[in-house]
Order: C-alpha cells, then sequence, then structure tokens
C-alpha cells in the first residue's frame, strides 16, 4: 500500500498517494425572520448568526440590561472560536419595552 506524501511550496500543496473526500454543504438556507416588537418583555433564543435591534420609537428600551436610546441600534453576531475552531452562535437576548416603545428586530438562525 503506498503511503501518502505532502508537499508543501509557497502557494501550492500537493498530496500524492491519498485520497480526499469532498462533500458539498448540506442543503438549506439561513432562516430570517424580522418584525416589530412593542410593549414588554420579548426573548430571542440562543443560537442565531446575527440578532440586529433597532430602537424605533421615541423612549429607552434595554436590550440585555443595557440601554438603547431611540434611533440607536445594537447587534451580535456569531464568531469562529479559534480555540474550539468551530462557530459560537449568539446567546439569547431578552428585550425589555417599556408602555410607547417599538423595536425593529432581524435575526439569521441557521438551516435545519
Amino acid at each position: 500500500m503506498p503511503i501518502a506524501s505532502l508537499e508543501r511550496n509557497p502557494g501550492n500543496i500537493s498530496l500524492t498517494g491519498a485520497t480526499v473526500g469532498i462533500d458539498p454543504y448540506a442543503a438549506g438556507t439561513q432562516v430570517p425572520d424580522a418584525g416589530h416588537l412593542t410593549e414588554g418583555t420579548h426573548n430571542i433564543a440562543a443560537g442565531k448568526y446575527k440578532v440586529f435591534i433597532k430602537n424605533e420609537g421615541v423612549i429607552d428600551f434595554t436590550v440585555n440590561a443595557k440601554t438603547i436610546s431611540p434611533e440607536a441600534e445594537w447587534e451580535i453576531s456569531s464568531f469562529e472560536n479559534p480555540v474550539t475552531q468551530k462557530l459560537d452562535l449568539t446567546p439569547s437576548v431578552e428585550i425589555i419595552i417599556p408602555a410607547g416603545g417599538v423595536a425593529y428586530f432581524y435575526t439569521s438562525t441557521p438551516s435545519a
């Protein structure tokens, strides 16, 4: 049985004597969700690629205990963890909107 060999040159890698399978990505797309929120406590589940929130009202509200002023935006995104070499998705998000407040939200979720 031949032994695989690997040769590295700047800008080029050669692999001899081995079979490398290249599987396509699973079919599916990101699932977006968007809308408006009004008075109350709203929770966005953990595990998103991105969560974006904008204060479209005239009074402050909070996102994960941070005050969001009118017209201000709040965003969190997933990131590649260099230690685990995996994608760390977003944590859960709590939005507390007082009476008269309005928020726009957008999330992007991995496909199933």
